[in-house]
Parts: C-alpha cells; structure tokens; sequence
C-alpha cells in the first residue's frame, strides 16, 4: 500500500488561485449584504426608510442567508475534494477534473 504525499500539515497543499478567489468574493458578498442590512436599520431608524429599500433589503437578506452559505459550503467541498486528491495523488502523476 502507498502512502499519500501529505504525512505533515506542512506538506498539505494551498488551495489552487481560483478556489481563493471565489472564496474571497463569497465573504466580501457577506460584508456588503451584512453592510446593506445595516444601513437600512439606519434609515429605518431615522425614518427615511421607504419600500423600495425594503424590496431591496429582501432580496439582500435572501442572497446573504440562502444563496452565499450554500456557494460556501460547495466551494468548501470543493478544496476538501481537491487537497484529499493531491495528498493521494503520487507527484508527477497527471490528476483529473475535480468534477
């Protein structure tokens, strides 16, 4: 039986560039609806709200808790998928799609 590639933490790949590119893009998406959130509590507060922003922050508030934890978690997967593969892939063998 071989042994995988990784027997350290130390020899466990960084996630390929894409992987944290989305991975940056899906919380930089969570701090600008949790920012939207915020700024419409303030103008409800000052009583400048109106239901436009209302209609807006639904939309918002539905991407932030539906849409982006399920892209997490799929984009999660996906660079578990792809550092298991990489420890269990010898060095120089080609890999495949992690699809």
């Amino acid at each position: 039986m071989r042994a995988g590639r990784c027997g350290r933490i130390a020899d466990v790949p960084e996630d390929p560039t894409a992987i944290k590119e989305l991975d940056l893009l899906l919380q930089t998406a969570t701090i600008t609806h949790e920012s939207i959130f915020e700024i419409r509590r303030e103008l409800i507060a000052s009583d400048e709200a109106n239901p436009e922003q209302a209609q807006l922050l639904e939309e918002s508030a539905r991407i932030a808790t539906i849409e982006l934890p399920g892209l997490s978690a799929a984009a999660r997967q996906l660079s578990a998928k792809w550092r298991v593969r990489s420890c269990s892939t010898p060095r120089g063998r080609r890999r495949r799609s992690l699809s």
